[in-house]
């Protein structure tokens, strides 16, 4: 009993020595806690996508340019773990402030369009800072059918099942 013991111990060792555990185990609590938010100079995407409803237009890259943009990390929820990532992408918020976009009467809803034709709807109340369009992810320029010209609509509180991967459309309605 004492060799299966020291067996499974110098095993141990030897498969851990030199690794640093870089895994972190976050909790259902941590879920939207964002840190390290810093401006960037990185370059958006060649986004064209409508505007459809109360406001109406195309909105094109060079409509954006002035638009802050943002690199942060962030604990989300996917299906099946909780894991923290590095986005860079603007608050829609600002984004919508920007384009002259205003949550007031008689506007109820805000409806964001994918690539796949999945709407995401949110009232007006519920546009706030935990709302994202990001276009990277650890890094990397997310790209939706080898194009890198989406953003990527992200609830910080939400399961990543309710983001609206290659923002298309974005309907504005009473």
């Amino acid at each position: 009993m004492k060799k299966y013991i020291l067996l499974v111990i110098t095993l141990l060792l030897l498969t851990s020595c030199g690794k640093k555990c870089e895994c972190e185990n976050y909790q259902e609590k941590d879920v939207g806690t964002i840190s390290n938010v810093n401006k960037v100079d990185d370059e958006l995407p060649e986004v064209n996508f409508l505007v459809l409803g109360l406001y109406a237009g195309n909105v094109k890259k060079s409509q954006l340019t002035g638009l802050d943009v943002y690199n942060f990390d962030a604990v989300i929820k996917s299906e099946s773990s909780i894991s923290k990532h590095n986005y860079t992408g603007v608050k829609l918020n600002d984004f919508l402030n920007h384009l002259k976009i205003e949550l007031k009467d008689p506007i109820k809803t805000v409806n964001f369009g994918g690539i796949d034709q999945a709407i995401v709807k949110y009232n007006k109340e519920e546009i706030n800072d935990d709302l994202w369009l990001i276009f990277k992810k650890d890094g990397k320029q997310i790209k939706l059918y080898d194009e890198e010209k989406y953003f990527t609509l992200i609830n910080l509180k939400e399961n990543t099942r309710s983001w609206t991967y290659g923002v298309m459309r974005i309907i504005i309605d009473k």
